[in-house]
């Protein structure tokens, strides 16, 4: 406690964190990442992350996990400038497969699912491949996120307004997002370089009946 002029104040007890290390090759740049039981905190979501992720090149970039939710950003909409200002659900994602050097065609996410020149669909899903949801199989209107690991999936949805993690079931829980479509990566572009894929089991799948 801390008394002032007769005012109190509860100090909030000290946050744990984790140090991660990011940058090219794992190098010694190290940041810190607030951890909460939920990993909400404040109306945020403080993503700790796995050291099964794959990491960027280059590391993850500041204000990633900040990243507010805009309907209007669609990919290819170029408001605002950059997709870490704010996105949707396919923006975002296509924002961090730059990170690894995947360009993604700018479609909509039922011509993306169409798609054969840029993407194709795989089962099982590996980390940085996209995941299609919506309350069908339909695909016209889905909602995309990006696979980081077996059963995690990183999206950002108008419900939270910021970037999380789910795991399949959390998206079950949700009328909206309750059917996994299927997955589709994205083919490596011959002017980028592609960050390594790190292969997950797909069994976790058939159980959940996908």
């Amino acid at each position: 406690l801390i008394t002032r002029r007769s005012q109190v104040q509860i100090l909030p007890p000290p946050r744990k964190a984790v140090q991660v290390r990011a940058g090219p090759r794992g190098s010694a740049l190290l940041r810190r990442v607030r951890r909460s039981e939920n990993l909400r905190q404040l109306g945020q979501n403080w993503i700790v992350i796995r050291d099964s992720w794959t990491t960027p090149p280059e590391g993850w970039p500041v204000g990633l996990w900040s990243v507010p939710y805009l309907a209007s950003a669609v990919p290819g909409s170029g408001t605002p400038l950059s997709w870490l200002e704010g996105s949707n659900c396919q923006r975002f994602a296509y924002g961090v497969l730059t990170l690894f050097g995947l360009k993604c065609p700018s479609l909509r996410s039922s011509e993306l699912w169409k798609d054969t020149v840029g993407t194709v669909v795989v089962d099982p899903p590996q980390p940085l491949d996209l995941a299609f949801f919506n309350k069908d199989r339909n695909p016209f209107g889905a909602h995309i996120g990006l696979w980081v690991a077996e059963n995690e999936v990183l999206h950002l949805s108008r419900e939270v307004g910021r970037p999380t993690v789910w795991t399949l079931d959390e998206f079950q829980r949700r009328p909206n997002y309750r059917m996994l479509i299927g997955s589709k990566r994205v083919l490596k572009d011959a002017r980028l370089r592609a960050g390594p894929f790190t292969e997950c089991q797909g069994s976790f799948l058939q159980a959940l009946g996908y």
